[in-house]
């Protein structure tokens, strides 16, 4: 669906999302951007290709300015950028404009959108049941 929505084709190769597959288990983990505040992606790029949508909290590569370096590649710790080959830019996930069509079209519901302050509540409910366990385990 992310291929197709940005490139109209069925590509894998040329999806936002980076899938890493650990065929023993049988799972499949999705690599996403995950919207640093502090984007190393941006910061490295020498061509200021880029930039912070401040509406959506999001960062999005200006294609007409990115350069074909690599170097956001090289800077995401997540893996999440992508590069397209054949127009010699950078890529990754841009939400889709705020509706993103990944959500939209799962057929099993398993990827969700959440907002900043919504990822940040998860977050941090996941660090208070990972301390309220250390506590259970210690006493």
């Amino acid at each position: 669906v992310c291929s197709y929505t940005h490139e109209r084709l069925f590509r894998p190769s040329l999806s936002r999302i980076k899938i890493v597959s650990y065929h023993g288990e049988g799972v499949d983990v999705p690599i996403v951007c995950r919207q640093c505040t502090d984007a190393p992606c941006a910061k490295v790029c020498p061509a200021n290709a880029i930039v912070k949508d401040t509406d959506l909290e999001r960062w999005v590569i200006d294609e007409t300015r990115c350069i074909g370096c690599k170097l956001c590649i090289s800077a995401c710790v997540w893996g999440a950028m992508g590069f397209h080959s054949e127009r010699g830019v950078a890529i990754k996930c841009d939400l889709c404009n705020g509706d993103p069509q990944c959500v939209k079209r799962c057929p099993m519901n398993a990827i969700e959108y959440v907002t900043p302050d919504r990822f940040s509540l998860v977050e941090r409910r996941l660090v208070a049941d990972k301390l309220l366990a250390e506590t259970a385990i210690h006493e």
